[in-house]
């Protein structure tokens, strides 16, 4: 199934954004930023909640295109809503 982010928007305060994607159904992700510094430059850190890495257990490419985007809107940058981010199939594959 293909999954689109419909939107991403901030909870309470500007750290905290609640991630809405859709596949066959709708699932909500809170994300949290921090900033750190590392020889005085400053790092972002984006954390998803247990759910997010749960359901994005099994898809690290489209779960780092999620962090991305979260990214962008906490930089402020414009998004058009709906965006795809890819296939996703329920059951993991793994190859022996």
């Amino acid at each position: 199934m293909n999954l689109q982010v419909l939107n991403i928007s901030p909870i309470k305060h500007s750290d905290t954004f609640q991630v809405v994607i859709i596949g066959l159904t709708q699932q909500k992700f809170t994300m949290t930023v921090e900033t750190d510094y590392i020889n005085n430059q400053p790092l972002q850190i984006i954390q998803g909640d247990d759910h997010f890495h749960t359901f994005f257990q099994w898809h690290r490419e489209l779960a780092e295109k999620v962090y991305e985007l979260v990214h962008q809107v906490y930089n402020q940058e414009k998004l058009d809503f709906p965006i795809s981010l890819g296939e996703f199939s329920d059951v993991y594959d793994q190859a022996y």
